[in-house]
């Protein structure tokens, strides 16, 4: 057989082949692997294994979040105790200290109307709760209480628009935090003014209600940063959004920190 007899005829079945349907080309695929697979497979590279970790090893979102938060709660305790220590050194404590007293509520109602951010809970002043107490949801700060009732209270959540909470951000490099105040917008964010531009902020940092005598031992997380940009008014200072670390229209149960004198 010639040359151009025999291109003749390849070009011929290359036509055919591609003006066959999928389906049947797809059969002869598979088939042609099958058949020429072991020879195909000599001396083939074996790359790295493939990474097939089991499903336990994965966790949903929502869980995820719950445990970073944790983690960080944990990590700012840790750098309270830290500072403690490093002013007590060598001066121990006669008796120990006790710690917060959680009050434990059911939510009765959550309020989204215009700029309020409220919830109203089953516990209040026959508990212990009183104004300016803060309030977890999770693993976060999600408020405070704003004002209580015999049975009730009501708590005022860290995105209204009448909520401002002294915060701190840690900052890793420097072993210290950022001290600011944050204010609710009324939305499902927060805002933190007057920021310098000379500290690095970062979108993702973790945001800690900042300790308060009285209310909180040591910072525990309320949020993190969604967004850091320039302000557009005043260029020396950041423009910082947070995004609260729990989402309160979700939550079914809070615990006061009803701290003892």
């Amino acid at each position: 057989m010639s040359r151009a007899t025999l291109f003749t005829w390849l070009l011929t079945a290359g036509l055919v082949l591609l003006l066959l349907p999928q389906s049947v080309t797809k059969g002869v695929n598979f088939l042609f692997a099958r058949l020429f697979n072991p020879v195909l497979s000599v001396g083939r590279s074996t790359g790295p294994p493939i990474f097939k970790p089991a499903s336990a090893d994965f966790v949903t979102r929502a869980e995820y979040n719950r445990l970073q938060a944790a983690y960080d709660n944990l990590r700012a305790a840790l750098i309270t105790e830290h500072q403690r220590y490093e002013k007590l050194a060598g001066i121990r404590s006669s008796l120990p200290k006790p710690g917060p007293k959680l009050v434990l509520a059911d939510v009765m109602n959550v309020s989204m109307g215009g700029l309020r951010r409220e919830l109203i809970i089953n516990k209040g002043t026959t508990d212990g709760l009183k104004p300016g107490q803060y309030v977890l949801g999770g693993n976060g700060i999600v408020g405070t209480v704003s004002e209580t009732a015999q049975a009730t209270a009501r708590v005022r959540l860290i995105t209204d628009a009448g909520s401002k909470i002294k915060v701190a951000i840690w900052q890793a490099d420097k072993k210290k935090y950022i001290y600011a105040r944050m204010d609710g917008e009324g939305t499902d964010l927060a805002k933190m003014p007057f920021i310098s531009r000379e500290y690095k902020i970062r979108r993702g940092d973790t945001v800690y209600a900042a300790a308060k005598a009285g209310f909180l031992e040591s910072p525990i997380v309320v949020g993190r940063i969604a967004q850091v940009k320039p302000d557009e008014k005043e260029p020396l200072l950041w423009d910082i959004t947070v995004e609260p670390v729990q989402n309160v229209e979700l939550l079914e149960r809070v615990a006061v920190i009803a701290t003892e004198p």
